[in-house]
C-alpha cells in the first residue's frame, strides 16, 4: 500500500522522524517504510494488523538447502530435475556449475574470484582513515565462508535464528505502537512453527517447486498458472522499496546535504558520496548495488542520533 498509494508522504519526511521513533539507531531500516501503513490504518480507525513475517523464514517452506541434500545423497538425477524445473533457463549449465562448487578446492577458488575489491566497500561512504583495512578484508572473507546448508531444515534453522528478524520485529512493533496500532505475528505462533518445521522435506520441495505444500494448500483458491508458475518467472506483487526511494531521491538527498557541519558524522563518512549514491541509484546499475543505498540510509540514521 505504501509503495503504490502512499506517494503523498515523502520518504524524507519519514526519515527525519527516526530519532523521535527510536531510542537508538536502528540496525537496519526494515519495517521503517511501513510507517505509512500504520498512519493510514490509524486514520481509518483500524486497531490491529496482521503481519506475514515468518512466511519466508519457515511456514511456506522454501527449498533452499535441498540441492545440497540431493548432492550429498548422490541423487544426481533428481538434482538435475530440480534444477531443470526451477528458474534456470540453462539447466545443464547450472547443474555443472553447482557440481563444480561442491568441490572444496574449486569452491575456494570461486570464492576468491567473487570477493569484491576493497575499493568497492571503501566507496560506501566511510572515510578510509576510519577503516582497519586488514580487519575489513578478513571480515569480508569470513562472511564469504558461510556454512553449506545440507538440508531444507538446516536452512530453516539458520533463517529463524537470523538476528535481523528480531530487529525487524522490534522496528515494526515500535512504529505500530507509535500510531496506536497492535501489530501481530500469526506466522510466529509456536505451534505453527513446529508444524512447518517437522513437515517431511519431500513436501517442502517437490519436482523443482519450492513451497510445494503451501502451493498445494492454495490450489483450490487460485488459478494453476499462478500456483505453479508455469512460466518460470519470479513474480512480485509490488515494486520494491528501492523504487520508492527513486521516486523521492531529490528530497532524500537534500535531507542528507542539510546535515550540519557540527554533526560528528562528518568525521566518519563522506556526505557527498552518500548523496551521489542516492541521486544516481538505479536498481539495474551494476556499480550501484542496493547494499550501497542501504549504507547511505544507515549513515543518515546514525547522523540523526549524533546531532
Amino acid at each position: 500500500y505504501f509503495l503504490l498509494s502512499g506517494m503523498d508522504y515523502p520518504v524524507s519526511a519519514l526519515l527525519s522522524e527516526m530519532d523521535d521513533l527510536f531510542d537508538t539507531p536502528p540496525f537496519s531500516y526494515s519495517g521503517i517504510f511501513f510507517d505509512a501503513i500504520y498512519r493510514e490504518a490509524h486514520q481509518k480507525g483500524i486497531r490491529t494488523l496482521l503481519s506475514g513475517a515468518g512466511g519466508d523464514e519457515l511456514v511456506t517452506s522454501r527449498g533452499k538447502g535441498y540441492k545440497n541434500q540431493l548432492w550429498n545423497n548422490r541423487e544426481y538425477r533428481k538434482l538435475y530435475k530440480v534444477i531443470r524445473n526451477g528458474y534456470s533457463s540453462h539447466p545443464f549449465k547450472s547443474f555443472i556449475s553447482f557440481a563444480i562448487k561442491q568441490n572444496k578446492t574449486m569452491g575456494r577458488l570461486l570464492r576468491k574470484r567473487s570477493v569484491k575489491p576493497h575499493g568497492y566497500y571503501r566507496w560506501q561512504n566511510i572515510k578510509t582513515e576510519n577503516i582497519d583495512v586488514i580487519a575489513l578484508k578478513q571480515r569480508i572473507e569470513q562472511l564469504k565462508r558461510k556454512p553449506s546448508l545440507h538440508s531444507i531444515s538446516a536452512s530453516q534453522r539458520q533463517r529463524l535464528n537470523n538476528p535481523a528478524i528480531s530487529t525487524a520485529l522490534e522496528n515494526n512493533e515500535l512504529l505500530a505502537r507509535s500510531r496506536k496500532i497492535e501489530y501481530r505475528y500469526p506466522m510466529y505462533d509456536i505451534r505453527l512453527i513446529s508444524l512447518a518445521y517437522h513437515i517431511p522435506e519431500a513436501l517442502k520441495m517437490k519436482d523443482g517447486k519450492n513451497r510445494y505444500l503451501f502451493r498445494k494448500a492454495l490450489s483450490p483458491y487460485l488459478p494453476e498458472e499462478i500456483i505453479w508458475n508455469y512460466g518460470k518467472k519470479r513474480i512480485f506483487s509490488a515494486p520494491s522499496v528501492y523504487q520508492r526511494i527513486i521516486a523521492d531521491r531529490a528530497s532524500i538527498a537534500r535531507l542528507i546535504q542539510q546535515i550540519p557541519e557540527t554533526n560528528p558524522i562528518h568525521q566518519l563518512v563522506h556526505i557527498d558520496k552518500a548523496c551521489g549514491i542516492i541521486q544516481s541509484f538505479k536498481p539495474e546499475m551494476v556499480n550501484h548495488k542496493p547494499s550501497q543505498v542501504n549504507g547511505a540510509l544507515q549513515m543518515f540514521f546514525l547522523a540523526c542520533f549524533l546531532k
